[in-house]
């Protein structure tokens, strides 16, 4: 299942307690716009970039700060990428 599906899932069986829907509403933006950002990389970035960026950000070994990549990412095309420029 798609990380935005199982996030859609997970936000439709377990409403959050009244009294923490603001932090849940923070959360859900943020998800929305990670996944915005996702989509725009699938469709117009080279597929190493947008690789990198969905299980940096999307996948279960996401990190949040910049540069957090998990394992296996091909980032010697990232690199040569970037020096192209």
């Amino acid at each position: 299942m798609p990380l935005t599906d199982r996030r859609a899932h997970d936000v439709a069986d377990q409403p959050p307690p009244f009294e923490d829907v603001d932090f849940f509403e923070a959360d859900v933006v943020e998800d929305l716009g990670l996944a915005f950002q996702a989509a725009l990389l699938v469709r117009h970035a080279p597929p190493a970039v947008a690789d990198a960026f969905c299980a940096g950000r999307r996948g279960d070994a996401r990190g949040r700060a910049f540069g957090t990549l998990p394992r296996g990412i091909d980032g010697a095309a990232i690199v040569a990428r970037a020096l192209a420029v």
